[in-house]
């Protein structure tokens, strides 16, 4: 789903939002067995790829808010004793919903495979300026990083695992150049620090994340 593009294209459609921390830790408790994982992970595809086919005038049809169990039962018809027993958890049944999608899917794959930012090449993790730190901390008031944070992780992972973009360049251009979303046009986009270099790609995604 990542590599094919289809979580980008769940973001057109659905707005995304990050699950809390705490969410996240729970569901990763309670997920005991491998075989639950995959058949978690599997059926999260199902969903994504159902939600970024649909025709523009579906999925318009379709609430964020809806709970991902609701949509499972009643759209996809899943058996609730399958749902129950063989796929999801407590946590997820009562609280993940179809805008969490992308968070539970990335926080489920790095479960199991690793965080794909572990591979973020040391030229994009040089730490920030403090100047430039405070200026990142006085615009995080009204970044939208239900928005940022995504195309900032693509960012990471698409392009910055290796070396072959000046680690000079302004990250603010580069977010614009490679966002599927038009940033440009969010009033909020305009207090993201110009100063921000790619070299600082990685400790900004960190410090945002942890800002939360």
């Amino acid at each position: 789903v990542q590599k094919t593009g289809k979580l980008t294209g769940l973001r057109t459609r659905i707005p995304q939002v990050m699950l809390s921390q705490s969410l996240v830790h729970a569901i990763c408790q309670e997920i005991d067995t491998q075989s639950k994982l995959t058949r978690l992970m599997s059926q999260l595809e199902v969903c994504i790829r159902f939600l970024v086919n649909l025709g523009g005038t579906a999925v318009k049809g379709i609430d964020g808010d809806t709970l991902l169990k609701d949509f499972c039962f009643e759209v996809l018809l899943i058996d609730a004793s399958v749902w129950n027993n063989e796929i999801a958890t407590t946590t997820i049944s009562q609280h993940v919903r179809l805008c969490h999608l992308q968070s539970l899917f990335m926080a489920l794959e790095e479960k199991t495979n690793g965080s794909p930012l572990d591979n973020v090449h040391p030229n994009y993790r040089s730490a920030i300026p403090e100047k430039v730190m405070k200026n990142l901390q006085n615009a995080l008031s009204v970044i939208d990083s239900n928005v940022l944070l995504p195309v900032l992780r693509d960012l990471l992972i698409d392009q910055l695992c290796s070396s072959k973009w000046p680690a000079d360049a302004n990250l603010k251009e580069y977010l614009t150049f490679t966002a599927q979303v038009p940033l440009d046009e969010f009033d909020w986009f305009d207090s993201f620090p110009e100063a921000l270099q790619l070299a600082h790609a990685y400790e900004t995604l960190q410090f945002i994340s942890h800002s939360q």
